[in-house]
């Protein structure tokens, strides 16, 4: 780097940042009746369940791990990243809130090996953590969590992880980015069913570990929550998980 003067590197850098800038979607356009508005929310809907546990968690529940704010961190992040055009990074992130919720009901119900974990003594294969989750009883018998389902969405998502060279997006330069609320229909509506789906197993992992997480909530965001859910699905995970 010392063969390049100090004012070439500072043009460098702003040509990179003046760039990126220009590629990101603007407030005006995401807010209100902006052009990108409709999409940007049908985008935060998907993780409207996640933000609501979040924010009605009653005191009364004490999580012995840190498990659900990763869920909650890694959500907040995904949503940002596609917005902003961080498609691949987004993806990652989308496992990263599924795995966390996984580890949340393994560690929830171990509380030995999360003493453990903590110390950095105890780490399991990540299918042995989604093992253990199938066979968790009545969560493991819902049908957004069987093992065939749960197991494509989680191959899926380790494609971004591992750079797998069909699915990654291949970005060359700071131009390529682009923000999933500016996808052709199609492709919005498939990351719109991919986080669904993430988002089923994410909700009935809390429901799991907590059925009465939102008592006492008001019915509209009860419902917002289990809106992620199919009617057939909500009826199944309302029953075994004895959601109220």
């Amino acid at each position: 780097m010392k063969a390049l003067h100090s004012n070439k590197i500072r043009d460098e850098k702003d040509a990179f940042v003046d760039e990126l800038f220009t590629r990101l979607p603007s407030a005006a356009r995401l807010l209100k009746s902006g052009a990108l508005s409709a999409k940007a929310g049908r985008l935060h809907e998907r993780f409207l369940p996640i933000h609501i546990l979040s924010h009605y968690k009653p005191d009364r529940i004490r999580l012995d791990t840190n498990y659900f704010d990763m869920v909650v961190s890694h959500s907040i992040e995904c949503e940002c990243l596609f917005i902003l055009g961080f498609y691949n990074a987004g993806m990652v992130l989308l496992r990263a809130g599924l795995e966390a919720a996984i580890k949340l009901v393994y560690y929830e119900n171990h509380p030995i090996e999360w003493r453990l974990h903590q110390a950095g003594a105890h780490n399991l294969h990540g299918n042995q953590y989604r093992e253990f989750l199938y066979s968790v009883p009545d969560l493991g018998d819902l049908p957004f969590v069987a093992k065939d389902i749960l197991e494509t969405l989680w191959t899926e998502l380790c494609k971004f992880v591992h750079c797998d060279l069909h699915t990654v997006s291949q970005l060359s330069v700071v131009g390529d980015l682009k923000s999933v609320l500016e996808f052709e229909e199609a492709r919005f509506a498939e990351l719109l069913h991919r986080l669904r789906e993430a988002g089923k197993v994410i909700v009935g992992c809390c429901f799991s570990v907590d059925p009465k997480w939102l008592v006492g909530v008001e019915k509209a965001y009860f419902d917002a929550v289990l809106d992620v859910y199919t009617a057939a699905e909500r009826q199944a995970a309302k029953d075994r998980l004895r959601i109220s």
